[in-house]
Formats: structure tokens, sequence, C-alpha cells
């Protein structure tokens, strides 16, 4: 039988790592408090390395600058702050990645908690509890269940696509290229004002007939209280 595991999502905005993390090993909620209070943490935790010569290869900037870039609210986390949250919780953090549909483990010991990264976006993993005291191969068999199954939702969705590159400054009708624009202008009467007028746009939709596209797939507009459950 397979675990159960919960996909805690966060806001798709450029602190979800923070916040998946605090939520993991806090149960805190996303926050403005939160996602400073951690940038803070791994800012220390990088000009407090001994090894500056070697951290500052792998951060590719001077530590002042790093501790600098970190704490904006406009830039994201990945590898680097996943390690350092690893080293001031004490935990070990296992990064379930949608991409490679496997588990990377960060950090050395400690309790471990569950991460799933869809290549832009980070949300948290549960199950019977947040983090657990060893690494349960059923409770990482479904979370890779789970990442398995947004995959696929994604790329239904991505099949579904219809981009619109064109408005019809007449009626506001959207046309895919110039050819749907022309054929709209022969079928449509707009009146004798009507100028063949029409604007380069770019609009994205989903084409429900090819898939029923939930908004709770959307990493950036998910709720915080929505739920992927695995049994």
């Amino acid at each position: 039988r397979m675990s159960s595991v919960e996909r805690v999502r966060v806001p798709g905005d450029n602190s979800c790592l923070f916040y998946a993390v605090g939520y993991l090993c806090e149960g805190a909620e996303a926050s403005a408090e939160l996602q400073t209070r951690l940038r803070k943490v791994v800012a220390e935790d990088a000009t407090a390395d001994e090894d500056r010569e070697t951290r500052e290869l792998f951060l590719e900037k001077s530590l002042e600058e790093y501790a600098d870039w970190i704490q904006s609210e406009f830039h994201e986390g990945g590898e680097q702050e996943v390690l350092a949250l690893t080293r001031h919780y004490k935990v070990r953090l296992g990064v379930v990645s949608v991409e490679t549909l496997s588990v990377l483990t960060y950090g050395d010991s400690g309790r471990i908690g569950y991460l799933l990264y869809t290549g832009t976006h980070y949300d948290a993993l549960v199950g019977a509890c947040r983090l657990w005291d060893e690494a349960d191969p059923l409770f990482e068999a479904a979370c890779i269940d789970l990442a398995r199954s947004h995959r696929e939702a994604m790329a239904k969705r991505d099949a579904s696509e219809i981009i619109f590159r064109l408005k019809c400054l007449g009626c506001g009708e959207l046309c895919r290229d110039a050819d749907e624009f022309k054929t709209h202008c022969d079928q449509v009467d707009h009146g004798d004002d009507f100028g063949y007028e029409c604007e380069d746009i770019f609009h994205v939709t989903h084409d429900p007939s090819l898939v029923e596209f939930n908004d709770d797939d959307d990493d950036d507009e998910s709720p915080r209280d929505a739920a992927d459950l695995v049994v």
C-alpha cells in the first residue's frame, strides 16, 4: 500500500522556497516576516563561512554581494539556499524533482522533510508528519508519483495552449495570426468605418476540449491550502 502525501502549496512568488521550508520546519504560514527572516539566515550563513574563496566560487559573487542579493524579495532561492537552511534547522531536505522524478537529499543529519520542485517553484510535501526521523521509501515513492502526476498534467496543459497574436480593433476579437484575422474580417460586419486594423498582442489560453485546466495546477496562482493526495 502506497503511503499518503499531501502537497502543501505556498505562494508562487520568489520566496516559495523559504515559505515551504518554513512550513516544514516550523509549521509557519507564508508571510513577509518568514521570508525576510530566512533570507537573513541564509545571508549570515554565507558571510560566516570560513572558506570564503570556495563559497564565492559556488555563489559566483562576493559574500557581501550575495548577502545583499539573497535578502531581496525579488530573488529566488535554490540549491545553495536549501543547503544553508538544512544547517540552520539541523535537518535534511529531500527535493523531489518533477523534471527527473527523483529525490535529491541535502544535509548530513537530522530529521528529513520533503519539497516538491517543479523546475520553477517549491512546495512542501507532508504525510503523517512534516519531518520524518528517517527517510521512508514508501513516502518517497508516493512523492515521486505525485511529481509524475504533476508533470503529466502540465504536459497536457502545454499541449492545449492557444496563443493569440492579434486583436481586432473593430470588435476586440482575438486571432491567432494574420490569416485568421483576414478570415474574421471577411465573415464579420464591422461597419463602414472599419479600416481592417488590428494590434499585436500575446495572449495565451487553453483549449478546454483537450484538457480540463485547473487553476490549482498553476504554481503562480494556486491557493495556499490546496492539496493533492495520493494514496
